[in-house]
């Protein structure tokens, strides 16, 4: 059953509301919220700046292997609600992927 934040998300005529209002918790709560995430980050798609934090996750693995599970998670993400709302991050996003592509390695 999805949760109201998912919710809030796929409601695209609140989508803005959503960013605004999550931006305001962010802001009170991020050291908290980072430190008590732990590997939970692939299910969560609540913080733009945790979504930052997944890129850097996922580009840190496949920089070190060809992860197959990785790749899923950033194919998933880069048509995301983040990257829809923010064009960077869907940028960022392909970029992971396509460099993924590009493994010098040949693994």
């Amino acid at each position: 059953m999805p949760d109201l934040a998912q919710e809030w998300r796929n409601r695209r005529d609140l989508g803005s509301s959503y960013r605004e209002a999550v931006s305001t918790v962010e802001k009170d709560f991020a050291s908290s919220i980072h430190r008590l995430l732990g590997n939970a980050l692939e299910r969560i798609a609540t913080f733009a700046s945790l979504e930052r934090r997944l890129i850097r996750r996922m580009a840190e693995r496949l920089t070190a292997a060809l992860d197959k599970e990785a790749i899923r998670v950033t194919r998933d993400r880069r048509v995301g609600f983040w990257a829809e709302q923010e064009g960077d991050l869907q940028t960022e996003w392909g970029l992971v992927l396509n460099a993924a592509r590009l493994d010098p390695a040949g693994r």
